[in-house]
């Protein structure tokens, strides 16, 4: 019940809020003299054209944006467009498309119930607390996770999410960036596909894995374990205990547990056995300290991810990131990404998730390209006897071999 009470109290409070907003939103609504719809392409279902003291004032036209036109959600769609259809009146519906308890009667226990009424009623947990969510709430989950065979996990790597569905968002946002691959299994949840395409529009492709080879060991793992209760035969295995040395993300809550997917409750657990991102966070520090020290580049130290994002100073640096990442390979055997492929022209981005001491080996080597750009190259001094120059040749100069201007005397070495 520990893990029941303590994430409800954090949770309702949310849900209470969305309802205060959407009270708002009807009061405001009834509150205009007249409201039509007329149909459109453009952002949201519709455009409503607002008729008051007589005049027509028309909202303006906000086109989709490219995020929006890329999500789709087929049960979604499915959903609406079935309610067009006029069932069998002569036969009792029966739901077997949605994965909702509560349409077969499968209701939440009173003892659920009233632990949700006294959080509310206390007011312990009216004011803000840790993005992460309520300490008391996560260390109830892995105390939950361990007591039901799972691997052993602490507070601090859970975090409380607005059910599952937004514990995949947030494992997909934090690991992967546009032009990133994410392999899905098929068949699988849509919301999948659509939970990777709204980030950042990464294209989705197919592809195969030898598992004979063991390719896998070579990813970190989405794992999405909200069935784990419902297991017919056998016993469930976490994939947290059968984990390669890779990071695994498991995606939980209690909308299958006691039948509440409406309440959006939901964690998610980072398993990180080796310490993998514990190193990727130490590169991170590191490389921060070193390039913050460098005039002509400002890092930008990410919070997430296995990237930073470095900017160019134009002011110093004549060059464009693209140009300076072609020259970065041309002088350092260095592969960088120029940050105009990701919208941040005069940026260069560079990987975290390497061994220390080739992230360290990389660095050293952005600080000496930076540094021989804004140093002029002085050539050395030559030690040179003055003759007469009657016939105003060429001066030669040793180490280019080129004419660099006339004069009335000519150099020897």
């Amino acid at each position: 019940m520990n893990i029941l009470s303590t994430i409800a109290k954090m949770k309702l409070f949310i849900r209470l809020f969305e309802l205060v907003i959407l009270c708002s939103l009807i009061c405001q609504v009834y509150s205009t003299p007249f409201l039509s719809k007329s149909n459109s392409n453009t952002f949201g279902f519709n455009r409503l054209s607002v008729i008051k003291n007589r005049q027509a004032k028309v909202w303006a036209t906000i086109p989709k944006t490219r995020l929006a036109n890329a999500t789709r959600l087929p049960v979604l769609e499915w959903m609406i467009e079935t309610k067009q259809i006029v069932p069998n009146p002569n036969k009792e519906q029966i739901y077997f498309a949605i994965g909702d308890p509560t349409l077969n009667g499968q209701m939440v226990n009173d003892e659920s119930v009233q632990a949700v009424v006294d959080a509310v009623n206390s007011h312990k947990y009216d004011g803000y607390n840790s993005p992460s969510g309520i300490l008391s709430a996560r260390e109830a989950v892995a105390k939950r996770i361990f007591e039901d065979g799972g691997e052993p996990t602490t507070a601090d790597d859970i975090i409380l999410t607005l059910g599952g569905s937004h514990a995949l968002w947030l494992a997909i946002l934090g690991l992967a960036d546009p032009g990133d691959n994410i392999l899905i299994s098929k068949p699988s949840f849509p919301y999948y596909k659509a939970a990777i395409l709204t980030p950042n529009e990464i294209e989705a492709r197919e592809y195969s894995i030898d598992l004979e080879t063991r390719e896998i060991d070579l990813l970190p793992i989405i794992t999405d374990e909200i069935y784990q209760k419902v297991v017919y035969d056998g016993v469930f295995v976490p994939l947290a205990k059968l984990a390669p040395k890779v990071p695994i993300l498991m995606c939980d809550g209690l909308s299958k547990r006691i039948h509440v997917p409406g309440w959006r409750l939901g964690w998610l657990v980072i398993y990180d056995r080796y310490d993998v991102l514990a190193e990727v966070k130490e590169n991170v520090d590191q490389s921060y300290s070193n390039l913050s020290q460098t005039k002509g580049i400002k890092p930008y130290k990410p919070e997430a991810a296995m990237y930073m994002l470095v900017q160019i100073d134009d002011e110093l640096i004549s060059m464009d990131d693209i140009e300076f990442c072609k020259q970065m390979i041309a002088e350092q055997s260095l592969y960088l990404l120029p940050g105009s492929f990701f919208g941040a022209p005069n940026h260069f981005r560079m990987l975290m998730n390497r061994k220390k001491e080739q992230t360290l080996e990389a660095v050293d080597r952005i600080v000496e390209f930076v540094n021989n750009v804004l140093t002029p190259v002085t050539l050395p001094p030559m030690n040179l006897m003055v003759e007469e120059n009657p016939d105003n040749i060429y001066l030669f100069g040793p180490e280019h071999q080129k004419a660099v201007h006339k004069a009335p005397y000519v150099a020897v070495n």
